[in-house]
């Protein structure tokens, strides 16, 4: 789990093999409807790999409003499901041969330059 407005440390991830990313968010009304579907949409793409982002409900009563809108989105960038702003859960089964297919027609990562650049983990 990272904070996902930080994709730097997702090219070691990827390094390492990992096909799912879980954000655990808590945007609210503000931010919920601009950046939460936007930027989890960005990491599946950026990483070619499905992306879960899970929020707590939305509780009118609460001092702090969650978004809510819990998301799966696969490696295409395109969501897979989601809920809206009052409690529920999500049951998604992951095709991992489509990250590997997705891999081989967008070949992104294998076209790195780690001579001018490359992610280190210290």
């Amino acid at each position: 789990m990272v904070n996902v407005f930080y994709s730097q440390i997702l090219g070691i991830f990827n390094i390492s093999g990992c096909h799912v990313l879980l954000y655990p968010g808590a945007f609210n009304w503000t931010t919920g409807p601009l950046h939460w579907e936007l930027l989890l949409r960005g990491r599946s793409v950026d990483n070619q790999v499905y992306v879960a982002g899970v929020s707590g409900a939305c509780n009118e009563n609460a001092s702090y409003k969650a978004w809510g809108c819990s998301t799966v989105i696969n490696p295409l960038g395109e969501i897979v499901a989601n809920t809206q702003h009052d409690e529920d859960s999500l049951w998604v089964d992951m095709d991992m041969k489509l990250i590997e297919k997705v891999r081989q027609q967008i070949p992104v990562f294998h076209q790195r330059r780690t001579d001018v650049y490359d992610t280190v983990e210290k």
